[in-house]
């Protein structure tokens, strides 16, 4: 290593092997999200970078410019055995959440200048697995959202808070019996958009009746604005992306199921909507993985096998006024936990072979960096298999033009306890915000007219990162880049966790956290590389 950048309190920076490289020394991989991007909301454009990490001097945030050289170090005042949590910006400030005691948790909004702005203790139902946290960009606030119970039933409750953490309005929504749970929420100019589900259960399971809504609050008060069905009586739609368009319209995507039950766990096919600001519907438009995107695919000479399992990463707006999906299709698995479960319960031998199978996950789990949850030989998890990239062109009135299948090599994602029994939506939007599926971003290099796709293969075999050429009516070309090309780490330790997020100027930055197999703490290394997709 290099010479020494700068010794705080807890965080040591060196200089790295790769060009421009700098290191964090002393993080606990445990909640670890990696480095993370500050975007700013109305150019898209990042203006720098940060670390929400835990040591052993306790639980830090680090700032970084769009160069990384080191900005500014907070250390955020909370129990020794806090965990890290979500982490958002709004626009003008940072919030960060440290769990604490069981059902409680701590919120801090931080400016980008180091200066902690506002701070807050909360209490939750600890039998969920925590709190959702969004940025409000319109006025620089937050949302916090959280499953609460009344003791008959169990419903959702939304806190919005100013920049400094206070109260706004505070709402609480109950179903008349059973479940209404809150898969996903996004904040748009002067509207909270949740999507919500009444239920008979928790997670989306098969056979149980589900009625999903997605419900439009005001910002300033927390009103019900509208209340869009999800459900039509005759398909079941699941949307897992929105945003809002040029025109203020809210554009939703997702995959459907033929019903009112989930009787598959592969859906029917997607589906793309849009809705006018106050609710009204503009388009909507069911594309059945046979008869619809199989017909397109068609014409490229792919195909898809079967039903599928799809989770939307990113809608954009194109130059003609149309949109482009980009996402990524999935399978679960439990069924090695079930037979490892019941090899377990007969005892003697074929209690050792669901031992040993689950010795074996466990490894695989540590070896890989995905998983959520902590790994043990005591159980089995749910195994999420990240697949192909599926590319969509929709027009301004949501037909689809074009679809694209880009293959590539598999990736398993393992769901241990309390995860395991998330489910559904909220299952993986937690699985995509710590960085586990192979979509990393999209963003459009320096000089070029056009967006490129950038995904992390770091499981692939050779690992790499590829950069895909996503326009409309064009080759989808594939650029590999060996990770070993890119700088990793000669000191011993073994990288984990290889990511990569967007940079300044069309750039992306690259990080991995190097670790000993026998040391607590590791190294977080990060530099710029420029992309070139020719």
């Amino acid at each position: 290593m290099g010479g020494k950048l700068r010794d705080t309190d807890g965080a040591v920076l060196t200089e790295g092997n790769a060009p421009q490289e700098t290191v964090v020394e002393g993080i606990y991989k445990e909640g670890l999200r990696g480095l993370r991007s500050i975007i700013d909301p109305e150019s898209g454009e990042c203006i720098g970078h940060f670390v929400f990490y835990k040591s052993d001097k306790g639980i830090k945030v680090l700032l970084f410019d769009p160069d990384l050289q080191p900005t500014h170090e907070v250390a955020l005042h909370v129990a020794a055995d806090g965990k890290v949590g979500s982490a958002v910006y709004n626009g003008t400030a940072l919030a960060f959440i440290v769990y604490e005691n069981a059902g409680s948790f701590s919120l801090f909004s931080i400016s980008t200048n180091g200066e902690v702005i506002g701070s807050k203790s909360f209490t939750y139902s600890h039998e969920f697995t925590g709190v959702d946290l969004l940025p409000c960009t319109s006025d620089g606030g937050y949302y916090l959202l959280a499953q609460v119970s009344d003791g008959k039933s169990t419903g959702y409750q939304i806190l919005k808070l100013s920049s400094d953490i206070k109260t706004i309005w505070d709402q609480r929504k109950y179903p008349e019996h059973g479940y209404l749970i809150a898969d996903a929420a996004i904040s748009l100019p002067g509207q909270l958009i949740v999507i919500q589900r009444e239920s008979e259960a928790v997670s989306y399971s098969r056979n149980v009746r589900v009625k999903p809504d997605l419900v439009c609050y005001d910002e300033g008060n927390g009103d019900l604005l509208f209340t869009s069905p999800l459900y039509d009586k005759d398909y079941l739609a699941i949307p897992n992306q929105l945003i809002a368009d040029k025109e203020g319209n809210i554009v939703i995507a997702g995959e459907y199921y033929e019903g009112e039950r989930i009787k598959s766990d592969n859906s029917d096919g997607v589906f793309f909507k849009k809705l006018s600001a106050s609710g009204d519907v503009l388009t909507y438009n069911l594309l059945s993985w046979e008869k619809g995107i199989q017909k397109q695919l068609a014409k490229t000479k792919l195909k898809l096998t079967g039903k599928n399992k799809v989770y939307f990463h990113n809608i954009s707006l194109t130059d003609d006024g149309g949109y482009q999906v980009i996402a990524e299709t999935f399978a679960t698995s439990v069924g090695r936990k079930l037979l490892t479960s019941g090899l377990a319960m007969l005892g003697g031998d074929y209690e050792a072979i669901a031992e040993s199978a689950n010795q074996a996950t466990c490894l695989a789990a540590r070896s890989s960096g995905r998983y959520l949850g902590e790994p043990t030989e005591k159980e089995a998890p749910v195994t999420i298999s990240a697949q192909d990239f599926l590319i969509f062109h929709f027009d301004a009135e949501g037909q689809l033009e074009e679809v694209t299948k880009i293959e590539k090599e598999y990736t398993k994602i393992f769901i241990y306890d309390p995860y395991m029994y998330v489910g559904g939506l909220k299952l993986a939007r937690m699985i995509n915000e710590f960085g586990f599926m192979d979509y990393a971003f999209c963003i459009r290099p320096e000089g070029s007219e056009q967006a490129v796709l950038i995904a992390n293969c770091a499981n692939a075999s050779p690992k790499h990162f590829a950069i895909i050429n996503i326009t409309k009516g064009e080759e989808k070309k594939v650029r590999k880049i060996p990770i070993f090309e890119i700088g990793v780490n000669d000191d011993g330790r073994k990288p984990e966790m290889v990511g990569v997020v967007p940079g300044a100027r069309g750039s992306m930055v690259i990080y991995y956290l190097s670790k000993g197999d026998k040391d607590n703490l590791g190294a977080l290394h990060m530099y710029k590389e420029t992309i070139n997709n020719e």
